[in-house]
């Protein structure tokens, strides 16, 4: 199998809830040219069924050959985009390493009606399922089309291939031309456009690690810090999470139990951690000042190195270069293995602090929140547990104690709230020196 289409939820009446066609990403642990080509094709299919309908009738130059409209379809236009990886539909099955086929899923999101009684026919516009057919069948007539040759080089950023350059309209799929398509490969990963290497030897460890591709333990912390250039990081967490106070994961490697409807006893460890770096650096890339946010679950039990889930956000203000260098260090931070990682993109609007209390916004509290309030000592002073280690951080100024107000995360499948549970500040330092001197 040389990679999985998914089509999950296609075809939507978009008009109704302001649906989105979502086209996934591969994780960062298994690069693949599937990417390049479902972008190039969604965009392209996108475009010419979008903006560019105003242009129809009159003189202006079309790019596309024609807008893709069903008889019985509506006229509305394609609303479509690329997101990062995420696993909560059925291409999933195939993605993961021990299987390691690419795979992409077109979703069409929000959906109101989805497993209800109004799921019905009248949700489906046969315009946008023939749009959807249309980048489904583009995508693959490409990938089992390709030639054999390795992709061009060139001055820059990417090196740019057009296999098809001369490529006649194709007769599989009336009025598309296969010409516009262009595949953008990164230079510094030198693919090779048919043999599709599996680049995880080009990444940085650290990176692996984090998206689960490869553990990394405390005792394979050496083989990472290899990998990486010179970095080091102190930064400031606002962290709350299900436990009751003070969160037991510190101590053992199973969470608190939670009693659920029916009386049955679940043990998870549901947090969301906002961090804010004070300074630091990877490599050449400055840090001081970034914004990224954890929401996940560590399971019932990581005594092994295995924890549930995990999504990284990183904040809207980062540059490709420090999202790369925040990531290496998390995974160092948080050395253990996910059943599932995905990352994300969003607004970490606010991230204040007193002596009293903290708040974390992401997406104005639309996608998560952390609201944290100081208990009362027996002096003025914060309650602060010292000589606790904080997972991967060898250094620490201590646990804040501060019961949160409210904890949630509040979209996907996985959204969750509490409130009155466990919550603290801490501020950790950490160098890659901690880590190249860790016995192999």
């Amino acid at each position: 199998m040389l990679v999985d289409i998914n089509q999950d939820m296609v075809g939507a009446r978009q008009s109704w809830g302001g649906r989105v066609q979502y086209a996934s990403r591969l994780p960062w642990s298994l690069p693949h040219v599937l990417d390049d080509v479902m972008e190039s094709v969604l965009t392209m299919v996108r475009d010419g069924n979008t903006s560019l309908l105003t242009t129809r009738g009159t003189r202006a130059p079309l790019p596309y050959t024609r807008e893709i409209v069903a008889v019985k379809g509506s006229r509305e236009p394609f609303h479509a985009r690329m997101v990062p990886y995420f696993d909560s539909t059925d291409h999933h099955a195939f993605t993961p390493a021990r299987i390691g086929v690419p795979g992409t899923s077109l979703t069409n999101w929000p959906d109101d009606f989805i497993h209800s009684t109004g799921d019905d026919l009248e949700n489906i516009d046969a315009t946008q399922l023939e749009r959807n057919a249309v980048v489904v069948a583009a995508v693959a007539l490409y990938l089992a089309d390709v030639a054999e040759r390795p992709c061009p080089r060139a001055s820059g950023t990417t090196a740019r291939s057009s296999p098809l350059d001369t490529a006649p309209e194709s007769g599989n799929i009336p009025g598309l031309r296969m010409d516009f398509m262009d595949v953008r490969v990164p230079l510094g990963a030198r693919r090779s456009i048919m043999q599709l290497k599996n680049l995880a030897g080009a990444l940085p460890a650290a990176v692996l690690a984090l998206v689960g591709l490869t553990a990394a333990p405390p005792s394979r912390a050496a083989d990472v810090a290899k990998a990486a250039p010179e970095w080091a990081m102190n930064a400031t967490a606002i962290e709350a999470c299900s436990c009751p106070m003070f969160c037991q994961c510190y101590f053992n490697s199973s969470p608190a139990g939670h009693h659920e409807h029916g009386g049955e006893t679940k043990h998870y460890c549901r947090a969301n951690i906002a961090y804010k770096v004070n300074s630091g650096h990877y490599g050449a890339t400055k840090l001081d000042g970034a914004k990224f946010w954890l929401s996940n679950d560590l399971g019932a039990d990581f005594s092994k190195g295995q924890m549930d889930w995990n999504v990284l956000t990183f904040d809207k203000s980062l540059t490709k270069e420090q999202r790369d260098g925040i990531g290496a260090i998390a995974a160092l931070l948080f050395p253990v293995k996910w059943n599932s990682f995905q990352t994300a993109e969003g607004t970490i609007d606010k991230w204040e602090f007193t002596k009293d209390e903290a708040v974390a916004l992401l997406d104005g509290g639309k996608t998560a929140e952390v609201r944290l309030k100081r208990f009362p000592g027996m002096t003025p002073e914060p309650i602060v547990i010292k000589n606790l280690k904080y997972w991967g951080a060898p250094r620490n100024d201590g646990f804040v104690l501060m019961p949160n107000e409210v904890e949630a995360y509040r979209v996907g499948p996985k959204a969750f709230e509490y409130k009155g549970t466990n919550g603290f500040m801490i501020t950790i330092d950490m160098t890659s020196k901690d880590f190249a001197s860790a016995k192999p």
